[in-house]
C-alpha cells in the first residue's frame, strides 16, 4: 500500500487536469468541426478514423 500511495503522491495533478483540459478542447474546437464539415461520418485523410 505504501507503493501505491508513494506513486499518487509522484503523480502532479494539475498536469494531467491540463492535459485533459487540454485534450477535449482539441476534440471540440478541431475535430468535432472538421468531422462535420466532411459530412459527419468520416475523415477525408487517409489514415485517419474518428470515433465519435
Amino acid at each position: 500500500m505504501k507503493l501505491v500511495t508513494a506513486f499518487l503522491r509522484l503523480v502532479r495533478w494539475p498536469n494531467l487536469v491540463f492535459i485533459a483540459v487540454t485534450q477535449s478542447l482539441f476534440y471540440y474546437c478541431i475535430i468535432r468541426p472538421f468531422n462535420a464539415a466532411v459530412g459527419g461520418n468520416g475523415c477525408s485523410i487517409p489514415g485517419i478514423y474518428w470515433y465519435s
